[in-house]
């Protein structure tokens, strides 16, 4: 319990961040860094454990019924990550109280927070699901933390996200395909299976899966681009998650796949040229930079590319030497990043060029980044020195002979090189050289905060005592790579650290590094200058912009043929699209097809096949638009006879309620376009013709190959025995919606409210042509005369009304109905478990309701509040989510509940239905209130078309009954309306407003 305990006390972090950080501001940070410090005393059993050579574990069951379990496992690897991610994460969020602005931070806080819960997770993940998902949290917050830093982080940001976003498709196959081949997901048994002695290819296929994936999140070529674009994010994102947290996750999948891989040949040649390449890069690049934080951040690319190279030679030493070096590049560069906060605070700059000669002014923080920086150019007696010794140590471990050690050795040796250059151009440009020049050294310097000061000295001063007595560091690297191999025979029993191992070709290397470092360092000044002014002609990103820009142009090509507002040419390309792939597929399976089913056809099959040939036929014949919707509706009638004729009233109770509800939306629509289909041109006839039937050869053609060729399916078969027995219902189409796919459901709820959003959406960019612009929108405003838009009813109520009477006896078959309907509407909700019904049948009789009483006022009005329909849809997915946790109490997300009231079954089922009802209806509400209650008034502003609208709306829809009782007072307010008008209209010329009557 002693893990589940540990990611207790860091989702209550996340819990409370949002409370505690308005009354504490930037302050948060010392409260978040107890929790952490909390919640690494509480790991400390564990800590224990693992020391003494056990793995503690936890595991409950998640989502049984794809054999998902929360499992966590603590090893040495799991412990070494933890405790990177806890204590440098407390440091930080100390360093952060002085370094943020006044003022709330949650932004930075809450998902700093959450980061830290995701990537311990990560690292004590024995389950491949909760791995996979704790490893694109880390990359999500990541991508938040960069892009909450303005404008300037919203490409990094981009950037970063695809990057790592790409990494996660990779690892998700990686895990999709080891769950399918192994049979499951425990970390531990996947990684000790003897599947990959035994397919090699599939081996291969995972490494190079997996090898990718770990890449593209420890930055390595050619996916290193987006970590010195990270750098856009403030300075404790960088010093945490870029130095010593998120970069780490990709060292961290690595190791743990090391025990799969460590003997797979294209492992070892991706991750070896990979590794060294990007440790020169990175080297040669951070040479280039005048900004120390850049710098330090192609500096970070350039050590994670000696660690994975050295992952990459796969031997035990090599591993240990990696994991020695992790540690030590943490406290490093954790706290180098954290002394260009106190710089930039200090100096008001980051740039080597402007910077004076600081070390008179900062003394403390001087002598602080020469340690940083004699660690990570391996200077003795830091713990940089042991780690770089052990990385050469590592390399010339090769198990593919001396020559490829070697070379892997000088490799190392190489970017080193570079590395000891950077550390230097640090610390003599930032701190001795002056190269700003007199004014500079004369800038007003901002005092040293000392909590900014200790925070960033604290991880780098603990290397010093850790180089000279690394050999406390022997039991937890031990078992740190006793982990990466599994946890299986003697790995990890011979580590054995030192500051000095005698003279070796380790030493002797070591020494051509810092001699070659400090003549470079002595021609600083002509070669800093070259390398700054000769940079390469382009970056990552300049490569990542101009992929993104022929892709776009790629993609303007490609939609060339469709950039249309023709709806056919969209319907074309699917039409023709749906005919060559019905087409193939028919040449393809037609000798294989099986027979169709016995007695499939019925007499009435016959009698709606002419039905709906002539309902179709009259569609595509005639020029009204009204009579085509009649038609059409006629066609989805006849439809629902021939499925009731199959015996499916379900089905058929749905199909005629959607249709009904489908035509008055039609009308609703039709009412705002002309009363007849424009004519098709002789050229385009031929066209139109050849598409509409190649598409109802295409529906013909799937249905002949699809339908009535097999007997009821297993899963038929199941439901139809065992659907009551888990369910305790008869309805198998409605215990199927809400039991067994009920997470289908919940998707479809969702995509309802997707639509209903959408309507919202389109219809308010289109809301300028019916209402009046503000006058920040439009010089030229002119206020809209206060008339009712359709006084009277639109052409598509006119023509209800024509055919159904009055509006007072309408009205009164709506009072009447309404009762009966909800009683319907209720009956049909109650009896979905065990009879055609159910939630979403129910619903559509409500809405039947909703548009009854639409269509039975005189007037387009929005029916109950403007609102409501989308509280509607919210409740009702919150609902169906609310009872899918619910199913927690049970066995899993969704699984319902069953009970008994009295002699009545019940299900929490029914309450999932009740999500669905709320959705449809207010999906239904909100469509008839936007499509129906549209303005026309059109956003002109021109005088004489204002008074003809005035005209035409007081005038020509008046009801002639009124007309004739009303008249006077009827003018009377056409002309009071009219004037209103001719005022408004009057100041267009001189660009002013009259002020607006109250409207």
């Amino acid at each position: 319990m002693t893990l589940v305990w540990t990611l207790a006390v860091l989702a209550a972090a996340v819990a409370l961040t949002p409370l505690m950080s308005r009354p504490l501001g930037r302050a948060l940070g010392w409260p978040l860094a107890a929790f952490y410090l909390v919640a690494t005393a509480v790991f400390l059993p564990a800590v224990t454990e693992v020391l003494n050579g056990k793995t503690p574990e936890f595991s409950v069951p998640w989502i049984p019924q794809l054999g998902v379990e929360f499992a966590l496992r603590a090893d040495g690897l799991g412990v070494l990550f933890t405790l990177i991610a806890l204590i440098i994460g407390a440091v930080v969020f100390v360093y952060s109280t002085k370094y943020l602005d006044e003022g709330p931070q949650l932004s930075f806080y809450l998902v700093m927070a959450v980061f830290t819960l995701a990537m311990v997770g990560l690292v004590l993940a024995n389950d491949l699901v909760l791995l996979y998902i704790c490893w694109e949290l880390t990359s999500l917050a990541s991508f938040l933390l960069i892009a909450r830093s303005g404008v300037g982080g919203e490409a990094p940001s981009m950037r970063t996200l695809l990057i790592t976003f790409i990494g996660g498709l990779l690892l998700l196959a990686a895990v999709g395909l080891m769950i399918g081949k192994i049979g499951t997901g425990n970390v531990h048994e996947v990684l000790t299976s003897s599947v990959w002695a035994d397919d090699p290819a599939f081996t291969a296929l995972i490494a190079a899966l997996v090898a990718l994936a770990a890449c593209t999140k420890s930055a390595q070529f050619p996916f290193h681009v987006w970590l010195p674009d990270a750098m856009a994010a403030a300075t404790p994102v960088s010093a945490y998650l870029h130095a010593a947290a998120v970069v780490k996750a990709g060292i961290f999948l690595l190791l743990r796949f090391t025990p799969a891989f460590h003997d797979t040949y294209l492992w070892h040649a991706i991750l070896i040229p990979a590794g060294l390449v990007t440790a020169f890069i990175g080297g040669w690049f951070a040479l280039q930079q005048s900004d120390v934080k850049k710098l330090m951040a192609y500096s970070t690319v350039s050590q994670l590319g000696l660690i994975v190279a050295v992952i990459g030679v796969g031997t035990e030493i090599a591993v240990m030497a990696a994991v020695l070096h992790t540690i030590a590049h943490a406290l490093f560069k954790s706290g180098l990043f954290m002394m260009v906060g106190v710089i930039d605070h200090t100096a008001h700059t980051r740039d080597l060029r402007r910077l004076p000669a600081l070390y008179r002014y900062m003394p403390v923080s001087f002598t602080v980044t020469i340690l940083g920086c004699a660690s990570m150019a391996g200077l003795p007696p830091m713990l940089g020195f042991v780690s770089k010794e052990s990385l050469l140590t590592g390399a010339l471990d090769s198990p593919y002979g001396s020559s490829l050690g070697w070379a892997v050795a000088l490799g190392i040796a190489a970017a080193s090189v570079l590395t000891f250059t950077y550390c230097a151009k640090i610390v003599l440009n930032g701190f001795v050289d002056a190269r700003g020049g007199a004014e500079a050294a004369e800038r007003d310097l901002h005092p040293v905060d000392p909590i900014m000061l200790g925070a960033a000295a604290l991880p780098i001063v603990a290397s010093l005592p850790l180089g000279i007595l690394v050999g406390v560091l022997d039991t937890p690297i031990a078992q740190a790579t006793r982990a990466a191999f599994g946890g299986h025979g003697e790995a990890g029993h011979g580590v054995h650290l030192a500051l000095f191992h005698g003279v070796t070709p380790e030493l002797g290397l070591t020494l051509i590094i810092v001699t070659a470092g400090i003549a470079l360092t002595l021609v600083r000044g002509r070669f800093f200058a070259w390398c700054e002014e000769n940079p390469f002609l382009f970056t990552g990103a300049d490569v990542i912009d101009g992929v993104h820009t022929l892709s776009g142009k790629l993609g303007r090509a490609l939609a060339k043929p469709i950039a249309s507002d023709d709806p056919m040419r969209h319907l074309a390309s699917i039409v023709v699209s749906l005919t060559v792939l019905v087409a193939a597929s028919f040449l393809t399976v037609r000798g294989s097809l099986a027979p169709l089913q016995p007695n499939l056809n019925q007499p009435i099959d016959l009698l709606v096949l002419v039905l709906i040939s002539c309902a179709v036929f009259l569609v595509c014949s005639t020029d009204s638009r009204l009579s085509a919707t009649v038609a059409l509706s006629a066609v989805g009638i006849v439809v629902t006879v021939q499925i009731l004729a199959l015996g499916a009233p379900d089905v058929a109770l749905t199909q005629l309620l959607v249709e009904s509800l489908t035509v008055i939306v039609i009308m609703l629509v039709l009412q705002k376009l002309p009363l007849t289909f424009g004519k098709a041109g002789w050229r385009r006839r031929p066209i139109i013709t050849v598409i509409a039937i190649a598409a109802g050869l295409a529906a013909g053609g799937i249905t002949y190959m699809f339908a009535a060729r097999r007997s009821r399916s297993d899963l038929a078969l199941e439901y139809i025995n065992h659907a009551h027995d888990i369910t305790g219902g008869h309805n198998i189409v409605n215990v199927i919606l809400v039991e067994f796919r009920a997470f289908d459901t919940m998707g479809e709820l969702a995509v309802l409210g997707m639509a209903g959003i959408a309507i919202v959406a389109v219809l308010s960019t289109v809301r300028h042509e019916f209402l009046d612009p503000s006058p920040e929108e439009d010089r030229n405003y002119v206020p809209a005369p206060e008339i009712p838009l359709r006084p009277k009813g639109s052409p598509a109520h006119r023509a209800i009304m024509s055919a159904w009477g009055n509006a007072a006896a309408v009205q009164f078959m709506v009072r009447v109905l309404t009762p009966i309907l909800i009683l319907i509407s209720l009956g049909l909700f109650l009896r979905g478990h065990n009879a055609p019904g159910g939630g979403f049948i129910a619903a559509l009789v409500g809405s039947a309701i909703i548009g009854l009483i639409y269509l039975s006022t005189s007037e387009d009005r929005q029916i109950g509040p403007p609102r409501l329909p989308i509280l509607l849809i919210g409740f009702g997915i919150l609902i169906a989510i609310g009872t899918g946790l619910a199913g927690y109490l049970e066995t899993g997300f969704l699984d319902a509940m069953h009970g008994h009231i009295g002699p009545e079954h019940v299900s929490s089922s029914m309450v999932f239905d009740i999500g669905v009802y709320l959705a449809v209806l207010g999906l239904v509400m909100m469509s008839f209130n936007l499509l129906g209650t549209s303005g026309l008034l059109d956003r002109t502003g021109r005088e004489e078309q204002t008074r003809e609208r005035a005209d035409e709306a007081f005038e020509g829809e008046l009801p002639h009954p009124l007309r004739t009782v009303r008249g006077k007072r009827w003018q009377a307010r056409v002309a009071k309306r009219r004037a209103r008008v001719g005022a408004s209209t009057s100041h267009v010329s001189d660009g002013t407003r009259p002020e607006e009557p109250g409207r």
